[in-house]
């Protein structure tokens, strides 16, 4: 190797890692080419989950793309037709929260601004922050096609969420009703179900009179729309007021109420009666249906009692529960108050408490389009991993109540409904109507309220890839676009679980629903990203970690391994400092690898391979299959833990040494091209800058396709360098040698103190050489010849016996007073272990788990004692 592309000593990141990017970009690497000849099976697409256009990127969002970016790459070497398509969500509720927190700020609400300039204003802040998402994300190394960007709010994209409404609602699937939903006061909108968190909350329990009866309730301010008290049909204790109706003393005054059964009533809860309030609780408001009860709401959709409340109208509900609890006190009719914990519904994005409440609003039906979401996973359709989540993800599918889509808010795309004013006809169109059908009137009202955000998002794989306009069904699939032909459906979908069931079940049902397939046939889950001691990130506790600053002071390379190696699939991941720092030391040891072989002389170049040669030839094709295997089975960590293992204790701690005995640069030019290109998925900057320095390309020129690693093949199997025999051999002199370096530990006798040894076996010229060099001996016929102070002991390893000479360099007398001094400690702590293991008290009661662990420090004793008796026996003659 010309002595020109020696590299410098240190790899700093931060030089590199910019450029590099804006050569992959210049290169046209990631945008694919659609060859109509390419089968299905070597076109692979990923849709990004797209980033909330609301802030900045988060470890979770470095965590998805450092998965995809492996995938993407991966694909990409294998020759396939590679897409990823980046994009970023508008996000509904949650950004007009967080633009809501941006106007405070100024000292300014929404209403200030009203709905048009509002939503203006919030359109640029989503704008500002997609370009800043965009850079993150070009940060972390996501290879993302960037001529094909998507956002949920661009004009293509609405109008095919919107043809897929209109479609719904002509097949009758959406409709507009009156129903229980659940009401954020905060943020002045419905939820669905999907949106609504439960959060164990202390809370009060009051145990009230009505009349004959006494019930439990947590919301006493809601009984002015009480209908009835309920009761389980079994429960004997109060079979007699079964369809009577009850005198009860209210704090209003006299009131009569109807005692009914349903087997839905808990008998455990409280006393076993429950009121019935169909306005203000999901489980209330069935029993009502099915029991025909009125429908009596007291609480607005400011949070406030109305005037069925009496002299508590507008009052706030908290205030008010609160109020009504004091009066029942003061009247009797308070039995007792006592500490509840139960779980509080609570709005996902602001936290706020929810409001039960009825509502008109916009629904669709989910039985139909569940279906073959569930049907997916028996027929093969959709593979979901880790496969412990197929039961959530049928669960979910299995329990859906119709999905309430309409939202109160004003960010966000409105629903294409408008209303005649004369005769009330609802219109639902893509277009705007000039007149009503129905009456001929131009008095019409549009719909003011938005989607889901769910609703936009659901549909992302098929909007992106410009799927059918109107809906689907068999006329619209003709008029798609090239890529959603070629790409649909899409290969991966990668996410995190958190949002298995927010998301990924609607994006299959609008799959199945729009295009009868499902959008993609594998679903890989990863976990979330928490602290060392496994707490969520979050800025109010203080623990969470900026992907860029990480990325800054240890290179992008450290980070993404840190976000892989050592993770499963649905399991959370935690992650800190020190650990991205640690692999940054493996990043330097891959480039001193690389700085070395790049050093190495000419002369070097065509030596007969040695047994090392073969042997480390062998081992990278092994290394090459398995982790092939892995990629293909989304077995991301165990791919990074090989090729760490590889790069760390075989190529650098072995390879690198013994190749300073018998230097062949051919050899070991191959094995870092070929690690290059495995490790190339996982750290693309270090791989990419070292790739283009071996192959003199690394200039500020364009560099073509041709010349990147990027572009280049993935490595193929050359079953040639299989050599079982040499990694034998090979295997054999490195467990001799650490079994030298071992002693060498074990009398404290310093790595590089030359010391005089014999082989009671035969060793090849090769194989003395390599023992002498690594291990630090003189090997001599016989090591009697010569040397005083004689001390001889045996060490064994890999078929080996070396006959070492450690007198010459210990002081035999006080290495056995030392040795006699630790079996002594050693005993007395072995003996309490014994004792403590022994008592049958200590065993009944002691958790599981520390037993377990006093267990394995009574073996590990043992063995320390083990080793301690044989070297006194070395030392004192008894054994050799």
């Amino acid at each position: 190797m010309p002595a020109t592309n020696e590299l410098p000593k240190a790899y700093v990141a931060q030089d590199h890692e910019d450029r590099i990017y804006q050569q992959w970009e210049k290169s046209g690497a990631f945008t694919p080419t659609l060859d109509p000849k390419q089968p299905r099976a070597k076109r692979f697409t990923i849709p990004i989950p797209p980033p909330n256009a609301n802030g900045s990127l988060h470890l979770g969002h470095a965590s998805f793309l450092t998965y995809q970016d492996i995938m993407i790459r991966w694909h990409r070497m294998l020759g396939d037709v590679t897409l990823w398509i980046p994009g970023t969500d508008h996000a509904g509720i949650q950004t007009q929260v967080v633009f809501e927190r941006e106007l405070q700020k100024q000292g300014k609400t929404r209403d200030d601004l009203g709905p048009d300039e509002f939503y203006k204003q919030c359109f640029k802040f989503c704008m500002k922050n997609k370009e800043t998402i965009i850079t993150q994300m070009k940060k972390v190394g996501a290879s993302c096609d960037w001529t094909r960007e998507k956002f949920t709010l661009d004009e293509d994209l609405l109008r095919r969420v919107k043809g897929t409404f209109v479609r719904m609602y002509q097949e009758g699937l959406a409709y507009r009703g009156e129903r229980i939903i659940h009401w954020c006061v905060r943020c002045a909108t419905s939820l669905s179900d999907m949106e609504v968190q439960h959060k164990q909350t202390p809370m009060k329990l009051y145990t009230i009179q009505y009349g004959p009866l006494q019930l439990a309730t947590t919301r006493p301010e809601t009984k002015f729309g009480d209908t009835a008290v309920a009761v389980h049909p079994s429960d004997k204790r109060y079979t007699k007021y079964v369809g009577h109706t009850i005198d009860i003393e209210t704090i209003l005054g006299p009131a009569k109420i109807k005692v009914i059964a349903d087997k839905r009533v808990d008998p455990k809860f409280g006393t076993g009666v429950i009121k019935v309030t169909p306005a203000h609780d999901p489980l209330d408001f069935e029993i009502g249906q099915d029991h025909g009860l009125e429908i009596r709401q007291v609480i607005e959709k400011d949070g406030k009692l109305n005037a069925k409340a009496g002299k508590f109208a507008d009052m706030p509900v908290a205030e008010a529960r609160e109020a009504v609890a004091a009066e029942m006190k003061e009247k009797g009719l308070l039995i007792k108050e006592e500490d509840y914990v139960a779980p509080l519904s609570v709005c996902e994005r602001c936290k706020n408490p929810i409001q039960p409440l009825i509502s008109e609003q916009w629904f669709i039906k989910m039985d139909s389009l569940a279906k073959p979401a569930i049907e997916a996973i028996s027929k093969g359709e959709l593979k979901i991993i880790p496969r412990s989540y197929v039961k959530v993800y049928l669960d979910r599918l299995r329990s859906l109540k119709d999905w309430n889509i309409s939202r109160q808010i004003w960010w966000g795309p409105r629903m294409p409904v408008w209303y005649c004013k004369d005769c009330g006809e609802v219109i639902v169109q893509l277009t705007g109507p000039s007149a009503c059908p129905k009456c001929n009137s131009t008095r019409l009202r549009a719909e003011t309220d938005t989607f889901d955000t769910w609703f936009s998002s659901g549909q992302w794989p098929i909007t992106i890839l410009g799927g059918p306009e109107n809906g689907g069904g068999k006329a619209d699939m003709d008029k798609v676009s090239e890529d959603f032909k070629y790409f649909y459906p899409t290969s991966v979908l990668e996410t995190g679980w958190e949002i298995l069931l927010l998301w990924v079940t609607r994006m299959v049902m609008f799959g199945y629903y729009i295009t009868g397939k499902s959008p993609f046939h594998v679903v890989y889950l990863h976990g979330m990203v928490t602290d060392k001691n496994g707490q969520k990130m979050s800025k109010s506790k203080g623990n969470g970690i900026d992907p860029l600053d990480m990325t800054a002071k240890y290179g992008t390379d450290a980070l993404r391994l840190s976000l892989i190696i050592g993770t499963k699939p649905g399991l959370n991941l935690r992650l800190y400092e020190e650990k991205i720092a640690g692999y940054r030391n493996f990043v330097n040891k891959l480039w001193n690898v690389a700085r070395f072989i790049m050093t190495q002389p000419v002369e070097a170049q065509g030596a007969k391979k040695s047994t090392a040669d073969k042997w480390i030839l062998s081992r990278i094709e092994t290394v090459k299959t398995t982790v092939s295997k892995h990629l293909k089975n989304y077995e991301f960590a165990p791919a990074g833990d090989m090729l760490y293992d590889f790069v760390w204790h075989e190529f650098a701690d072995w390879y690198i040494e013994v190749s300073k005995i018998h230097p062949n640069q051919a050899v070991a030019e191959e094995v870092l091209e070929t690690t290059l290109k495995l490790l190339h998925p996982f750290i693309p900057f270090i791989t990419e800058h070292i790739w283009q320095q071996l192959k003199a390309a690394g200039t500020d020129a364009a560099v073509g396709k041709g010349q990147l690693l990027i572009s280049a093949a993935w490595p193929k199997p050359k079953a040639t360098n299989v050599a079982k025999a040499a990694e034998k051999n090979m295997n054999n002199l490195f467990e001799i040698i650490k079994a030298v370096r071992n002693t060498r530990s074990e009398y404290t006798i310093a790595p590089g103190k030359m010391l005089h040894a014999s082989s009671k076996t035969k060793l090849s010229a090769e194989a003395k050489e390599i023992i002498q060099r690594l291990a630090r001996l003189e090997l001599q016929t016989t090591v009697t010849a010569g040397i005083t102070n004689l001390k001889n002991i045996n060490v064994l390893g890999g078929g080996y016996t070396l006959t070492l000479n450690i007198g010459e360099v210990i002081n035999v007398e006080q290495e056995l007073v030392k040795t006699a001094k630790a079996i002594k400690q050693l005993e007395g702590y072995l003996g309490g272990l014994e004792q403590k293991l022994a008592n049958k008290g200590y065993l009944a009661k002691a958790p599981q788990e520390v037993v377990a662990k006093d267990t394995e420090k009574l073996h590990e004793a043992e063995e320390r004692l083990k080793k301690l008796l044989r070297k006194s026996q070395e030392l004192d003659g008894t054994i050799n």
